[in-house]
């Protein structure tokens, strides 16, 4: 059975990116372009969330502390996939329930390896 990833990113052509290599793992990809469109489809289930920081309403990292909060959702993993690269925005994402981080630009490789690490395969 094939999984399936929520890419919550508000910039389209970020968002097609990420879900075009990602479909090439085999996955199944929902889109979001903002936090309550995420907040809408985790309602599906998905088996991973790669989520935006910086989105509209709510952002990401409360999209993130919302699902961690969640019963029914705290197990489905999130990646924080963003451009801040600060210590303190990985402090942040962490606090928040996330539970990867990577930064834009990001290296192909390393989101494979986070996926396949955050799902188990």
């Amino acid at each position: 059975m094939s999984k399936n990833i929520l890419i919550a990113e508000d910039e389209e052509h970020i968002r097609t990116l990420i879900a075009n290599r990602v479909k090439q793992l085999g996955y199944n990809i929902l889109h979001a372009s903002t936090g309550d469109e995420a907040l809408k489809l985790i309602e599906e289930k998905p088996d991973l969330v790669i989520l935006d920081i910086m989105m509209p309403v709510p952002d990401g990292l409360e999209v993130c502390r919302r699902i961690k909060r969640n019963p029914e959702y705290k197990s489905i993993p999130v990646m924080i996939l963003t451009c801040k690269t600060l210590d303190s925005d990985y402090a942040c994402a962490i606090e928040s329930g996330a539970n990867a981080f990577l930064t834009k630009p990001y290296d192909s490789e390393k989101l494979y390896q986070q996926i396949r690490l955050l799902l188990g395969c």
